[in-house]
């Protein structure tokens, strides 16, 4: 009778701790869709933040004036070049060059086409870090930082030294 009620009490817990899980579990995980066959598909929070940023796509910057197409490279890191503007010709007619550029080798490279942000290795959660930003309208370099506000929006920070000094972005999702 003795054992009969230590097993009860024991059934009674791990219930009892299910019950405090179920609603965890619940928070962390999402359906999602897979974009290849249409299927529906259950993922933790991670994974699917890992499913939209390999198909991470095109990307409106702050301005509106360029489309920033993001990729997951080879290496695992995460790029993006610039694949359109609204300007893409000088006062003369001329493609857009990048003139501001430290390096005179790259000063004549074409804009559009440029990769602009490099290196971006996924940290945690919706955090993507340790990338490069180059902004070729003033022809500086930055450490970079990605947040994945929502499946919209990213904020970029780009910084010299620390993260806390430095400029953020906010950049749209390009909806066709």
């Amino acid at each position: 009778n003795m054992k009969n009620n230590a097993y009860k009490t024991h059934i009674k817990s791990t219930i009892y701790f299910l019950s405090l899980l179920i609603p965890l579990i619940g928070q962390t995980l999402q359906s999602v869709t897979d974009e290849k066959t249409g299927d529906p598909m259950l993922v933790g929070i991670g994974q699917k933040t890992d499913l939209m940023m390999g198909h991470f796509g095109e990307w409106f910057n702050e301005e509106k004036d360029a489309i920033i197409t993001i990729e997951k490279g080879s290496d695992n890191s995460y790029f993006g070049k610039i694949t359109w503007m609204k300007f893409p010709n000088d006062e003369n007619g001329n493609p857009k060059t990048d003139p501001l550029n430290p390096d005179e080798k790259l000063r004549s490279r074409a804009r559009l086409g440029m990769v602009m942000m490099n290196n971006f290795t996924h940290i945690e959660g919706n955090v993507w870090d340790d990338g490069n930003l180059y902004d070729p309208k003033k022809g500086k370099d930055y450490s970079g930082m990605i947040t994945l506000a929502d499946e919209n929006t990213l904020d970029l920070r780009g910084y010299i030294g620390f993260s806390f000094i430095g400029r953020s972005s906010t950049w749209t999702r390009k909806l066709d």
